[in-house]
């Protein structure tokens, strides 16, 4: 058996060597192909996230306010404000005038309440003055009746000349076919710088009488109150008052009677000899209405 010697076993170790060299960097290569070749997990999915709920915006609520007016009527003010309010349950703003408390109470939403309380601050101012005295003397108060009715039998009287335009003017504006004449009231009063008031009572025939004869009087009753006239430097006299008048018509049906009573209040200013419609009141089943002219003149100039 031969021995190796020592230069032969450096020999093989070196071979050893270099072997173990080359080979160690193939053998990465193999473990990077390999773990490159494997498929890759797919990252974890997080969950969605769950929306909040929206809010739902809190409804709008109506609130009530009560407007004070100093320097004009209410009830003038009014026709300015309308355009302003939201519609109520039939259609026009919810919205009352008060001229004896010289208030308007509105019914409406908060952004609206705002827009009519501006309006009314707007217009609310008092009137510039004028160069006037007041008179104080006596006047003549004329409330004419005239009774109107859908009815095509129905009788028309003649009109008064000074009534003769007035009537034109309700022809063409209200839906009644015909129209009747009934009266005028006449009522002498006294005017003064505070205002006086006076009153009135009594009955007229029946203005929508017909050929059974079954109406009965109708008794009237109406107040004038705080009556002034004023006279301008320049200009018409003009003339104010609160004007309250009620009519109660009665026809006899079955041997029972029955009653319907029109009412109207309102205050009127106006020219002193103008003819001037205070307004209407329906009658009967709503074809037939009363209508108020009202004129006031001075009787010492």
């Amino acid at each position: 058996m031969k021995k190796r010697t020592v230069p032969g076993l450096l020999a093989f170790v070196a071979v050893v060597a270099v072997t173990l060299v080359v080979a160690a960097p193939l053998v990465a290569m193999a473990q990077t192909e390999t773990e490159s070749a494997q498929p890759q997990s797919a990252p974890a999915q997080q969950p969605a996230a769950k929306e909040a709920p929206k809010s739902k915006a809190p409804a709008k609520e109506m609130q009530a306010r009560v407007f004070p007016v100093v320097n004009i009527y209410p009830s003038d003010l009014v026709k300015a404000l309308q355009p302003l309010g939201s519609p109520g349950p039939f259609g026009s703003p919810m919205m009352v005038a008060n001229n004896s408390t010289k208030t308007i109470s509105v019914r409406d939403y908060p952004e609206n309440l705002a827009a009519i309380e501006s309006v009314i601050r707007l217009l609310d101012i008092k009137p510039k003055e004028v160069a006037r005295r007041d008179y104080q003397g006596a006047v003549e108060v004329q409330i004419s009746l005239i009774a109107a009715s859908a009815d095509d039998a129905y009788k028309e009287a003649p009109v008064p000349a000074t009534l003769a335009s007035v009537v034109d003017q309700l022809r063409r504006t209200l839906a009644f076919k015909r129209y009747r004449y009934v009266t005028t009231l006449t009522q002498r009063a006294a005017a003064s710088v505070g205002g006086q008031s006076s009153s009135a009572s009594g009955s007229i025939a029946s203005p929508f009488a017909g050929s059974t004869g079954l109406e009965r009087p109708a008794l009237y009753e109406y107040v004038l109150k705080n009556l002034w006239v004023e006279l301008p430097e320049s200009g018409p006299p003009t003339a104010g008052v609160e004007f309250m008048f009620t009519l109660t018509l009665s026809r006899v049906t079955n041997a029972v009677v029955d009653t319907q009573k029109l009412s109207m209040s309102t205050p009127i200013r106006l020219l002193e000899g103008e003819q001037v419609v205070v307004g209407s009141s329906s009658a009967g089943d709503g074809d037939k209405s009363i209508i108020v002219v009202l004129s006031i003149r001075r009787l010492e100039k």
